[in-house]
């Protein structure tokens, strides 16, 4: 008898941390992306209020987070 194929779902990718950058809703967009079960950094736990972008952003490119940024340029 032929076989239906495997029965095993496929694995959950791995969930990324997330960093929230300064302009996007800070605390309660943590609040809610934690509640989801994934791990949420804030810029202003990771860095210096005055850091500027090329420094935190090469630093967070090679963490490998995801960036939630509320910068439109």
């Amino acid at each position: 008898m032929p076989s239906a194929g495997p029965t095993d779902a496929p694995p959950e990718p791995p969930r990324l941390p997330v960093f929230i950058d300064r302009n996007s809703g800070g605390r309660l967009f943590k609040g809610l992306t934690e509640e989801a079960g994934i791990e949420v950094h804030l810029h202003d736990e990771q860095f210096r209020h005055k850091t500027e972008d090329p420094e935190w952003l090469a630093r967070l490119g090679e963490s490998g987070w995801l960036l939630v940024s509320g910068t439109m340029t």
